[in-house]
Protein backbone atom coordinates (compact mmCIF):
# COMPACT_ATOMS: atom_id res chain seq x y z
CA UNK A 1 0.00 0.00 0.00
CA UNK A 2 2.68 2.13 0.83
CA UNK A 3 3.78 1.90 -2.72
CA UNK A 4 0.73 2.94 -4.47
CA UNK A 5 0.90 5.84 -2.59
CA UNK A 6 4.27 6.58 -3.27
CA UNK A 7 3.73 6.17 -7.16
CA UNK A 8 0.74 8.06 -6.96
CA UNK A 9 2.63 10.70 -5.60
CA UNK A 10 5.05 10.63 -8.10
CA UNK A 11 2.77 10.47 -10.67
CA UNK A 12 0.95 13.40 -9.19
CA UNK A 13 4.07 15.64 -8.99
CA UNK A 14 5.40 14.47 -13.39
CA UNK A 15 1.62 15.66 -14.11
CA UNK A 16 2.17 18.73 -12.07
CA UNK A 17 5.70 19.55 -13.79
CA UNK A 18 3.89 18.81 -17.19
CA UNK A 19 0.94 21.15 -16.20
CA UNK A 20 3.55 23.67 -15.34
CA UNK A 21 5.40 23.58 -18.14
CA UNK A 22 2.35 23.83 -20.94
CA UNK A 23 1.09 27.07 -18.51
CA UNK A 24 4.54 28.59 -18.75
CA UNK A 25 4.13 28.24 -22.64
CA UNK A 26 0.66 29.45 -22.79
CA UNK A 27 2.25 32.28 -20.63
CA UNK A 28 5.05 32.86 -23.46
CA UNK A 29 2.37 32.41 -26.53
CA UNK A 30 0.14 34.85 -24.40
CA UNK A 31 2.75 37.56 -23.95
CA UNK A 32 4.02 36.83 -27.94
CA UNK A 33 0.71 37.51 -28.87
CA UNK A 34 0.28 40.74 -26.70
CA UNK A 35 3.50 41.82 -27.86
CA UNK A 36 2.59 41.20 -32.00
CA UNK A 37 -0.93 43.40 -30.99
CA UNK A 38 0.61 45.80 -29.23
CA UNK A 39 3.03 46.28 -32.45
CA UNK A 40 -0.25 46.82 -34.66
CA UNK A 41 -1.89 49.05 -33.03
CA UNK A 42 1.06 51.01 -32.71
CA UNK A 43 1.11 51.07 -36.64
CA UNK A 44 -2.25 51.52 -37.07
CA UNK A 45 -1.92 54.61 -34.83
CA UNK A 46 0.47 55.76 -37.32
CA UNK A 47 -1.05 55.07 -40.55
CA UNK A 48 -4.39 57.23 -38.83
CA UNK A 49 -1.76 60.24 -38.38
CA UNK A 50 -0.98 60.17 -41.61
CA UNK A 51 -4.81 59.93 -42.96
CA UNK A 52 -5.24 62.63 -40.79
CA UNK A 53 -3.06 64.67 -41.93
CA UNK A 54 -3.07 63.84 -45.71
CA UNK A 55 -7.09 64.78 -45.37
CA UNK A 56 -6.30 67.63 -43.49
CA UNK A 57 -4.15 68.68 -46.46
CA UNK A 58 -6.69 68.05 -48.77
CA UNK A 59 -9.37 70.12 -46.85
CA UNK A 60 -6.96 72.96 -46.85
CA UNK A 61 -6.24 72.56 -50.36
CA UNK A 62 -10.30 72.27 -51.24
CA UNK A 63 -10.95 75.77 -48.98
CA UNK A 64 -8.51 77.77 -50.84
CA UNK A 65 -9.90 76.64 -53.92
CA UNK A 66 -13.46 77.09 -53.08
CA UNK A 67 -12.27 80.50 -51.88
CA UNK A 68 -10.93 81.35 -55.03
CA UNK A 69 -13.64 80.25 -56.82
CA UNK A 70 -15.64 82.43 -54.68
CA UNK A 71 -13.88 85.59 -55.19
CA UNK A 72 -13.59 84.66 -59.42
CA UNK A 73 -17.30 84.36 -59.20
CA UNK A 74 -17.94 87.70 -57.44
CA UNK A 75 -15.35 89.29 -59.44
CA UNK A 76 -17.44 87.77 -62.76
CA UNK A 77 -21.09 89.07 -61.12
CA UNK A 78 -19.17 92.69 -61.14
CA UNK A 79 -17.74 92.69 -64.96
CA UNK A 80 -21.17 91.14 -66.00
CA UNK A 81 -23.17 93.43 -64.18
CA UNK A 82 -20.38 96.77 -65.27
CA UNK A 83 -20.85 95.14 -69.00
CA UNK A 84 -25.07 94.79 -68.82
CA UNK A 85 -25.03 98.32 -67.82
CA UNK A 86 -22.74 99.52 -70.73
CA UNK A 87 -24.86 97.62 -73.27
CA UNK A 88 -28.65 98.33 -72.02
CA UNK A 89 -26.93 102.07 -70.70
CA UNK A 90 -28.22 102.14 -67.50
Amino acid sequence: MGIDIMDAIMEMKERLARLEEVQRSMQDRQKHICDIVEKQACNLGEWVERISMRVSAIESIWAKILGAATAISIIFSFVFDWIKSRLTGH
